[in-house]
């Protein structure tokens, strides 16, 4: 192959290189199938999902985001197979009929840093082969920054099927308090790769506990419940994650059983309009 030579006083030496022809085609420009989006409202969205996407490289599809495009709205999904987020954003979008693809999470937390300090609007494109997004800086200088990522097959799972249809416990509390209970409760164990936490749901007050060879930890939050009390094992770090990817306002938590999925969403938005699943610890464990 082709090897480039670097020579400097006192130094010489050589870097392989590849085919140019190899590197992907950037056109540097948007696919003809593009719309504005709200930048805060897309930014929180992808902030939402992608701590839910998967890390196994074994399954690339389920590092991805799946978006479902439809004339009136975009709804951003990701689920690793222990937890699952969905957002949908109500948006004019221009399409004829649904579309769905699925963007890798990576190349889409680097949208969300950049759009972070961007205008009020921003666009979003799409083809067979690649997604765009057009950022525009906030400050007034004009400058746009086009970033384009390819797409994986769209062979999503079915996460549907362990959205919970029902539910016997259903309990109302602040999202603020159980975020810092729950990083209380997990500092009896936050040596562990993993930090489980115990929810105890009571008729009108949740204890959260945390045990390990180091120590326990026990934190309380006031409630609202409707139905049986129920005692459930969760991943604190996941449960944190969800949070952070909420509005700041009351949870509404519907449950059946500590070994079934809990189904999590905001009382002001509602679940049309973003639902977090969380999947329980073994109780065994």
């Amino acid at each position: 192959g082709t090897n480039l030579l670097i020579t400097c006083p006192g130094y010489a030496g050589t870097l392989p290189t590849l085919d140019a022809a190899e590197f992907p085609l950037i056109k540097g420009e948007m696919p003809e199938t593009k719309f504005i989006v709200p930048t805060a409202q897309f930014v929180a969205a992808l902030n939402a999902v992608t701590p839910c996407a998967s890390k196994d490289e074994s399954r690339p599809v389920l590092t991805g985001i799946e978006f479902i495009v439809t004339p009136d709205s975009v709804q951003v999904a990701a689920t690793d197979g222990y937890r699952l987020t969905i957002d949908v954003i109500q948006v004019k979008t221009g399409v004829a009929d649904k579309t769905t693809l699925v963007v890798p999470a990576q190349n889409l937390n680097l949208i969300a840093k950049l759009a972070k300090e961007a205008g009020e609007e921003m666009w979003i494109g799409f083809s067979a082969t690649e997604f765009c997004a057009a950022i525009t800086a906030g400050d007034g200088s004009g400058q746009t920054a086009l970033v384009g990522s390819a797409v994986y097959e769209p062979r999503f799972p079915d996460y549907r099927a362990i959205i919970p249809k029902t539910q016997t416990t259903k309990v109302a509390i602040s999202g603020a308090l159980l975020k810092k209970a729950t990083q209380l409760a997990m500092l009896a164990n936050n040596n562990k790769k993993v930090s489980i936490v115990e929810f105890d749901f009571g008729a009108d007050e949740l204890t959260l506990s945390a045990m390990s060879d180091a120590g326990a930890a026990d934190a309380k939050v006031a409630t609202q419940m409707e139905g049986e009390p129920l005692t459930i094992k969760f991943n604190g770090a996941y449960m944190i994650d969800m949070i952070s990817g909420m509005p700041n306002d009351t949870l509404m938590f519907e449950m059946t059983q500590p070994t079934k999925p809990a189904a999590v969403y905001s009382f002001t938005t509602g679940k049309e309009a973003h639902l977090a699943i969380l999947m329980p610890m073994h109780p065994g464990r």
